[in-house]
């Protein structure tokens, strides 16, 4: 290889010259001594020119204990097995985006394969599931999905296509410098901000009763375009999951027949992008803080408040903030100073070898707050300038405020739940439970039912239209003949009975 593999120069002389020298070679590092020399030295004799263009290297595979692989001691996993249990793409998957691909040794985890599976191919599967799904309720195929300026795109689709299209321009940058497990990295947290932003914030597109509503088309054919796009850059990583993607979005012939997607630069909205990552940071750290006060996100509150750097904007993405955060209002303040109190803790074992008898003074300086920050992270204390690392800086919320810190955004949400708040937050919780309630009795997607509900009157009182809404509930009465599910959960302080039924007019 590659002069034997044509049986060169006694056969196919022609074909072999328009295919030398070869694109890459891939082997373990052993080989750089041998067979990678040896190619060199007899192409440079033979035809005074390199025998490949690039050369890929991977490191060697251990078990997960350190260990080299060993059949006697059986300490790894019949790759067979995990094949069965969790399907070859994602074993491949999980090898192409590791170190090992780029010389480093890979200590192989079952754990890793799982991951894998549970970040990349449900994902897919789940995406591609809600598409059919709902398309196949309102009638709706890829003959009605032709692409075309025709239908009415919302902002949610223009971040959709923006992401699509940057993630096929960083897919391929990585892919043609050899980056494999760069490249594949960035798969997994595609399909996140597919399912958990674009798609999730899309749902009540679809809940309209008429199947050819603009607003649900537009969703309809952005999501076809955005699944069979990333389906042919997820191909080359994932062969078999993606063959059936393909033909489950009812594409012809084959996936591995496509060529690999060109970006279309008309579709890329960077500015966009941009403001939904900042709008995604400020519900982490949102949700960061609902966690760490033990605060349910069904349980709204009164407010948010945020500080952000001068060259982030938000103004377009506030009402999506909201509604994650299940906040009534969010504040952009001018200074995090507004909302939080800045505090730095020094890194004393840094600072000591550096600064010797003057550390004690600038860490009584750090605690009694006489410091700055600048723009650069460095700290400014007395006389000296600390660097990023040296001293850890963090928020304490004012009164009223917890806060959180992340990529130099400031989040502070007020706690303060009034009897209001709570109770719509009961309601968001007996949603919840009605729609289990739905799953477990195998309705489906699209039918309506009577739930009836006793013990939370006052809930009703106040919220019952969204209730209905929610859980697409024609009518709610206080008890159901001929239930198809019953239960008794706690909903707030209440004990509340809950039965559902198949709606008169539903389709079964």
């Amino acid at each position: 290889m590659p002069y034997g593999q044509w049986h060169y120069p006694f056969e196919r002389a022609e074909h072999f010259r328009s295919h030398f020298p070869a694109d890459f070679i891939f082997e373990y590092t052993g080989q750089v001594r041998g067979w990678f020399y040896v190619l060199h030295v007899l192409s440079t004799a033979l035809f005074d020119r390199p025998a490949f263009r690039n050369c890929l290297v991977h490191g060697t595979l251990l078990a997960a204990d350190g260990k080299k692989m060993s059949k006697s001691l059986k300490n790894y996993t019949d790759p067979l097995i995990l094949m069965d249990r969790h399907g070859a793409d994602s074993i491949r998957m999980y090898l192409v985006s590791s170190p090992a691909v780029q010389t480093d040794d890979l200590s192989f985890r079952d754990e890793g394969v799982e991951a894998m599976t549970r970040t990349l191919l449900l994902p897919l599967w789940n995406a591609v599931s809600f598409f059919t799904s709902y398309a196949s309720i309102d009638k709706v195929g890829p003959e009605d999905l032709t692409w075309s300026d025709k239908f009415a795109f919302d902002e949610l689709d223009r971040f959709i296509l923006s992401e699509t299209e940057l993630l096929i321009d960083h897919v391929t940058e990585r892919m043609d410098r050899y980056a494999l497990n760069d490249a594949a990295q960035l798969l997994p947290a595609f399909l996140d901000t597919l399912n958990n932003w674009y798609i999730r914030r899309s749902r009540a597109r679809v809940w309209t009763s008429d199947p050819r509503d603009p607003s649900k088309m537009a969703f309809y054919a952005t999501l076809y375009r955005v699944l069979s796009r990333f389906t042919t850059v997820l191909a080359p990583f994932g062969p078999f999951v993606t063959e059936s993607v393909w033909q489950r979005l009812s594409h012809s012939e084959s996936v591995h027949f496509e060529s690999w997607p060109a970006v279309e630069r008309q579709y890329v909205d960077e500015p966009l992008s941009e403001q939904v990552a900042a709008a995604r940071t400020i519900i982490t750290a949102g949700l960061a803080i609902r966690a760490r006060e033990k605060i349910r996100v069904r349980q709204p509150l009164p407010g948010a408040r945020v500080a952000l750097p001068a060259s982030v904007d938000i103004s377009k993405q506030i009402g999506a903030i909201e509604q994650e955060l299940n906040v009534k209002s969010l504040e952009v303040v001018a200074n995090a100073t507004d909302i939080a109190d800045r505090v730095a803790k020094a890194q004393a074992k840094k600072l000591g070898p550096k600064y010797g008898g003057a550390v004690q003074g600038i860490i009584k300086d750090l605690k009694e707050g006489r410091f700055t920050q600048n723009a650069d992270g460095k700290v400014a204390v007395g006389t000296y300038t600390l660097l990023p690392d040296e001293v850890e800086i963090s928020f304490v919320g004012k009164q009223g405020l917890a806060v959180e810190s992340q990529n130099g955004i400031v989040v502070a949400l007020s706690t303060a739940i009034t009897p209001d708040l709570e109770l719509e937050g009961d309601a968001r919780d007996l949603v919840r439970v009605i729609q289990e309630m739905r799953k477990d009795a195998d309705f489906e997607l699209s039918d309506r039912i009577v739930p009836g509900i006793r013990g939370a009157e006052d809930v009703m009182a106040t919220h019952q239209s969204y209730v209905m809404n929610e859980t697409l509930a024609t009518s709610v009465v206080s008890s159901v003949e001929s239930p198809r599910a019953t239960k008794t959960v706690e909903i707030g302080k209440r004990s509340v009975e809950l039965a559902i039924t198949i709606a008169n007019g539903s389709k079964r």
